[in-house]
């Protein structure tokens, strides 16, 4: 049996000290402090499907004039007419072929909520590699050093003030030690919310946590293994002890739940994006920072129009979700959320109905800092469509004597706007940061 010495010495060995995963009770967060929240649409994100819609009437031709193998294909199937306009935005139609779920997601969120989106168009991701622009999507970093998200970096700045600095789901997730993600879903933190809503008022738990606990740690000390499952029980049993916080997460569960918002439906007994619900409202009480989402199912190499109207109304409803959830707890005017991918899809059907990697893709923004409404940057509409085009740096339009828009310059700006550069510019430099400062893609 590990006596308290001894399991804090082993934690520390292990890094988990260091890395600020124990919720001390002096902690406090700000609940009114700036927020930052990055969805990953995982896979390559057709951006004619969604922000940056081209029609059937355009076919890409490469630069020498000479057509791929299926690049004498149209680009869409649907017709420019069918475009749909929102202010200074422009969608594209829904696909008939899409699921009945996914298209009321899909025309919900441009409905509702184009006023409060700025899309960035034309953004070069430097790479057709899923692991490399997966990367390069959720840290701004292109090269062969693994970079920490910048969600971990916001987290990071102010990690000591929050209990939970940074919860992160599946995708790229890696910190370089600055903090540990605590993870959501089965084994994270809405497995932490039920075991706590099981036990709170057990005069038995304290000694059960116990248990479970050192049986852990023995496991996990031995074997060397992850400690996430460390740090989630630590943090139960602190809070155990106290439970002021995990019962006010409980109740701002619950409280979410009980309103029976369409965008949280219940489906056969079970709450939908309860992830979210549970995620905000960590949020809400100042036990996190930032958060990271996956939203999967967009490499679509078959089948590209069904497949990805799938996947963008999957992506629709996680949205729909997360703006409700945040304006509910009144945090949207404090939340930057950002939407990214490993990059685009070519602008051409392979022989499978497919569309294969592409280089430029899309972002998207709303909440804190950003210009809502508007759509930064763009792509050719001519003989080379979806080919990106130089922009000005001020007015963020097309302009021959402007620079191409990367990623990576995307990412200086939010590094800029999120108040970060300066702390971290040594130790995790971006490509030419210096050469990236004057965009002007956020307010």
């Amino acid at each position: 049996m590990l006596s308290r010495r001894n399991l804090i010495k082993a934690m520390s060995s292990m890094g988990i000290l260091s890395q600020g995963v124990l919720l001390t009770p002096e902690a406090k967060a700000n609940t009114n402090a700036h927020k930052f929240i990055y969805i990953h649409a995982g896979g390559g994100l057709d951006q004619t499907l969604f922000m940056d819609p081209k029609g059937k009437d355009q076919k890409h031709r490469n630069a020498d004039g000479k057509n791929d193998k299926f690049s004498n294909s149209p680009i869409n199937i649907y017709d420019k007419s069918q475009i749909i306009n929102k202010g200074t935005l422009r969608f594209a139609p829904v696909i008939d072929e899409g699921d009945a779920e996914y298209k009321k997601a899909y025309t919900q969120f441009i409905n509702q909520h184009h006023s409060k989106l700025c899309v960035v168009n034309g953004i070069d991701f430097e790479t057709g590699n899923h692991s490399t622009g997966m990367k390069y999507s959720y840290s701004g970093y292109l090269g062969d050093r693994k970079y920490p998200t910048l969600a971990s970096l916001f987290a990071a700045s102010e990690m000591d003030n929050y209990g939970l600095p940074y919860i992160a789901t599946s995708g790229y997730r890696y910190t370089d030690s600055l903090l540990a993600p605590a993870p959501l879903g089965a084994k994270g933190l809405l497995y932490t919310r039920n075991v706590a809503k099981h036990y709170l008022g057990n005069d038995q738990v304290l000694d059960i946590i116990q248990q479970a606990k050192n049986a852990s740690l023995e496991k996990q000390i031995d074997a060397a293994q992850s400690y996430e499952r460390v740090h989630l029980l630590n943090l139960f049993s602190q809070q155990a002890k106290q439970s002021v916080l995990f019962k006010s997460l409980i109740d701002t569960n619950d409280d979410l739940k009980s309103r029976n918002f369409p965008e949280f439906q219940t489906v056969n007994g079970k709450t939908k994006y309860e992830d979210i619900i549970s995620a905000v409202s960590a949020l809400s009480i100042g036990m996190a920072r930032s958060i990271s989402l996956s939203v999967g199912g967009f490499d679509s190499h078959g089948d590209n129009d069904i497949k990805q109207s799938k996947a963008i109304g999957n992506l629709c409803g996680t949205l729909n979700a997360l703006i409700k959830a945040l304006e509910y707890f009144n945090l949207y005017d404090q939340t930057t959320i950002m939407v990214g991918s490993d990059y685009g899809r070519k602008p051409w059907y392979n022989k499978g109905e497919g569309k294969d990697h592409w280089q430029i893709g899309s972002m998207m923004f709303l909440g804190k800092g950003i210009r809502a409404g508007q759509v930064l940057g763009q792509t050719d509409t001519g003989t080379n469509v979806l080919e990106p085009v130089k922009i000005n740096p001020s007015s963020m339009k097309a302009d021959q004597s402007g620079s191409f828009l990367t990623c990576g310059d995307v990412h200086a700006q939010l590094r800029n706007m999120l108040n970060l550069e300066s702390m971290y510019r040594q130790a995790y430099p971006l490509k030419n940061n210096h050469e990236r400062s004057s965009f002007s893609l956020f307010g």
